[in-house]
């Protein structure tokens, strides 16, 4: 009977610690780093898909969990004065104002987050980090 409480308590801890993993929640720091802003966007190598410039209409990804199960959530915290335009992966994810948060969404697995002010002094990143179901980048001055 005592072998079968162990065993009981043993496969609980190991399902917990699973369960934990697959909803592991990362967060890092990031300040500002100056750029010379007549260097611009198209020689910028962290921008691959650069912002729209037209009236184009994207339609947002279905929310889910925050965007479902195949996507990891990135949260971005922007702690600065600046208005800042994110890049996943080397694509526009869109802009964030001063003082605020945004969610956005990635792939799982290995990915690239980068972020630049909408006037072109300043960035933050590029940092390559492993996001699997939630990852947490706050932006400061």
């Amino acid at each position: 009977m005592k072998r079968i409480f162990v065993f009981v308590l043993l496969a609980l801890f190991v399902g917990s610690v699973f369960a934990g993993a697959q909803k592991e929640k990362k967060a890092i720091e990031t300040k500002l780093t100056k750029i010379d802003k007549a260097r611009g966007d198209a020689t910028d190598p962290n921008i691959k898909q650069a912002k729209p410039v037209d009236d184009k209409v994207i339609a947002d990804k279905p929310r889910g969990d925050v965007y479902g199960a195949n996507y990891c959530d990135v949260i971005i915290e922007n702690h600065t004065g600046y208005t800042i335009d994110i890049y996943v992966d080397y694509k526009y994810r869109g802009t964030i104002d001063a003082y605020e948060a945004k969610v956005t969404w990635a792939i799982p697995g290995a990915t690239r987050i980068y972020a630049r002010s909408i006037g072109g002094t300043a960035s933050w990143g590029p940092i390559n980090v492993d996001c699997q179901y939630q990852y947490t980048w706050r932006l400061w001055d």
